[in-house]
């Protein structure tokens, strides 16, 4: 900007436009020569040398980011990146948010699955226990259940860029076994594992 206002009022020369901006000689001959040939002087999105961010703005990214794997919060780059400028003031791309994140430590993978667990089901559950504390159970058997794939339904693979995307062997349907097991004061019951898929005559036939 300053090369530019310059040359607008009247100085043209490399020589004079370093002495009146302070700038490098090369930096300089750089900006005159786009501004001459009409092209634009602003930097290209991605060019020129990595950005880091600030130590404070390396802090709040990091807090933020160990706040959402303690809440177990899904977050992504962007919402980071949003939270690093809000905190700091502090503008990034988000191609230097995960940079400085797995600098920093951190990987993105595929989140694990696990049961949904909302407030209201944490109140019931504390009812159920208050309501039943001076019940009997010595002689009741909790029973739990699971299934298990064979196969995933996805699979991650690396592969070059433009090239064909390679395909991996998927049924359609995968196999899968089903699991059942108690638990009581005496003690726990062996596993039952079926492949078939479960109907109420098989899960009666299970737990007797």
């Amino acid at each position: 900007r300053v090369v530019k206002v310059l040359m607008e009022s009247g100085v043209n020369t490399v020589a004079e436009l370093v002495v009146r901006s302070g700038l490098p000689k090369t930096t300089v001959r750089n900006i005159r020569d786009r501004l001459l040939a009409g092209r634009p002087i602003s930097r290209k999105v991605g060019s020129g040398r990595m950005r880091h961010l600030s130590p404070l703005a390396v802090d709040a990214l990091t807090e933020e980011a160990e706040e959402a794997l303690t809440e177990v919060r899904p977050v992504t780059a962007g919402q980071l990146r949003d939270h690093v400028a809000t905190q700091v003031g502090e503008e990034a791309s988000v191609r230097t948010i995960c940079r400085t994140l797995h600098r920093e430590g951190f990987v993105a993978k595929k989140a694990r699955k696990g049961p949904l667990m909302t407030a209201t089901h944490r109140l019931h559950r504390q009812a159920w226990c208050v309501v039943h504390a001076a019940d009997d159970f010595t002689r009741t058997v909790f029973l739990d259940e699971a299934k298990f794939q064979l196969h995933r339904n996805t699979v991650l693979v690396w592969h070059r860029r433009g090239g064909d995307q390679p395909r991996v062997g998927v049924p359609n349907h995968s196999p899968s076994l089903h699991v059942l097991a108690g638990i009581s004061s005496i003690g726990v019951t062996p596993l039952v594992i079926q492949a078939e898929t479960w109907n109420a005559q098989r899960f009666v036939a299970a737990i007797n």
